[in-house]
């Protein structure tokens, strides 16, 4: 069977954003943490007054898992040239780098309407992107390796 380099990604990403957010959620419910990912993308392109309004929350799961789809077509494509050997350290790469280059440049750069500048804020930043990274590439060597 021809294997789809665009589904292969997207459910990567899918299910990388699914270990992402559990771990956000789960710190958010328990009263630790004051805002997950849906929180801080909807403070970026929304008033304050809708953070906690469920059609925003489903905007901003929209947004997140749409990012996610495009971060596990990038991490197929990285994995696909680069092979399928050490994928946990590509993951963790590719987690970090994303975490680098979008999580903390949004939070640190002032252009969402809420603080997180709290060191619990990005350690799970920090912990949930390498969970995506790690999670989206393990998926992808196994789809890759199996045919499926």
């Amino acid at each position: 069977m021809k294997q789809d380099g665009a589904v292969i990604g997207a459910a990567a990403g899918i299910l990388g954003a699914v270990a992402k957010g559990i771990i956000f959620w789960f710190f958010y419910l328990t009263g630790i943490i004051d805002y997950t990912i849906e929180h801080i993308f909807i403070s970026f392109i929304l008033p304050l007054k809708y953070l906690h309004d469920p059609l925003a929350l489903l905007v901003s799961f929209i947004a997140d898992y749409t990012m996610a789809v495009l971060l596990g077509l990038l991490l197929l494509k990285i994995i696909r040239s680069s092979g399928t050997d050490y994928v946990i350290l590509k993951g963790t790469i590719f987690g970090l780098g994303v975490y680098v280059m979008l999580f903390s440049s949004f939070t640190s750069l002032e252009i969402t309407k809420i603080s997180i500048d709290t060191p619990i804020h990005h350690l799970l930043g920090i912990i949930t992107h390498v969970a995506f990274g790690i999670i989206a590439s393990l998926y992808i060597r196994r789809a890759l390796n199996t045919g499926n």
